[in-house]
């Protein structure tokens, strides 16, 4: 049967929505992806990820994946794709409240939306934290609040490319102000993290935000904000134990000290 029609009422349909190529889209989280890409993502199309025994190359080559993604964020290739930065906030935030038994979640307001909507979800409470005039977080306020919850944090929450302004947080910072007390940060670089190491390798100056900090735990980042089609994202982790615990809960969580 020819469905040539089902594709042609649905690029009409499509040319009534903004187009890129005419310039009428901006700030939209995606990007114009190249033939290739999505040449290349209807070739697995047919496959699924979940089932990894079954399709071992396609797992192979998200793995491989994770590694090249791991690399300029410092990691050691721990993590999996996901379908984006809602999905990868999410899961970070679970593993954090499984890893620690904590029910709080300190952040800043620059927080995309979706940290508020992880936290409702998963049944923590957040606590945000305001702004300084340059629009960075107040650092003192999140080490009073990150003190003050310490019985009971799940984790802590950067970003690294903030929605409105691509303001990079100072993970770094906050670290070397909260010395000597424990916690686990996820840091959302869905946005612009991926890019800010590039811009930090091109001479920038820009805060430290990758796994090497020792607080940072969970890094998600996006590639169809840059380069690929829509859904495609990544939670990279700091380690086997974590990546195990996710995708089999196969370790026993209390075992995970948060250090």
């Amino acid at each position: 049967m020819d469905y040539s029609y089902i594709v042609k009422v649905l690029r009409e349909l499509r040319g009534r929505d903004p187009f890129y190529s005419r310039g009428e889209v901006l700030g939209s989280m995606t990007v114009e992806p190249p033939d290739y890409l999505l040449e290349a993502f209807k070739v697995f199309a047919n496959t699924n990820l979940n089932d990894p025994e079954l399709f071992r190359v396609a797992r192979s080559l998200e793995e491989e994946s994770v590694r090249r993604l791991s690399e300029p964020l410092y990691g050691r290739g721990y993590g999996f794709l996901t379908y984006g930065g809602t999905e990868s906030n999410i899961t970070a935030l679970y593993i954090l409240r499984e890893l620690t038994g904590g029910d709080v979640v300190v952040a800043p307001r620059s927080a995309h939306y979706n940290i508020k909507k992880a936290c409702r979800i998963l049944r923590l409470s957040l606590v945000e934290v305001g702004l300084r005039e340059d629009y960075y977080p107040d650092l003192d306020a999140m080490c009073e609040a990150i003190r003050r919850y310490r019985g009971r944090l799940a984790g802590v929450v950067l970003t690294a490319g903030t929605t409105e302004l691509g303001v990079v947080e100072p993970v770094d910072e906050l670290a070397e102000r909260c010395g000597g007390v424990d916690y686990a940060v996820h840091v959302d670089a869905t946005y612009g993290g991926l890019l800010a190491q590039v811009l930090r390798e091109s001479g920038l100056r820009l805060p430290v935000f990758d796994f090497r900090v020792e607080t940072v735990y969970t890094v998600s980042v996006d590639l169809h904000k840059l380069v690929a089609p829509v859904p495609c994202g990544a939670l990279l982790l700091r380690s086997r134990e974590l990546e195990d615990f996710a995708k089999r809960k196969t370790v026993e969580v209390r075992k995970l000290q948060v250090r």
